[in-house]
């Protein structure tokens, strides 16, 4: 569900490409450390995926690309 926040007289709604993109930001980090937990395996979803954070496809938030640089996935 999105939250709508009201600001005097207007209405801020958040971008869905924002929404998309954090969630997959979240996704991957999460994914990245059940990995390296072992409690998980990579497959050719997740591959795809950092290739597109690497290429610029999926724009993330410099902390996100940090973490992941950080967990040795980048």
């Amino acid at each position: 569900m999105i939250n709508f926040k009201f600001f005097e007289d207007w209405l801020l709604i958040p971008k869905p490409e924002i929404i998309i993109e954090s969630e997959i930001e979240n996704e991957i980090i999460q994914k990245c450390i059940r990995i390296i937990l072992q409690k998980d395996d990579v497959d050719e979803r997740f591959k795809k995926d950092i290739q597109k954070i690497k290429s610029g496809v999926y724009k993330i938030s410099t902390i996100g690309l940090n973490k992941l640089k950080e967990l040795g996935f980048i």
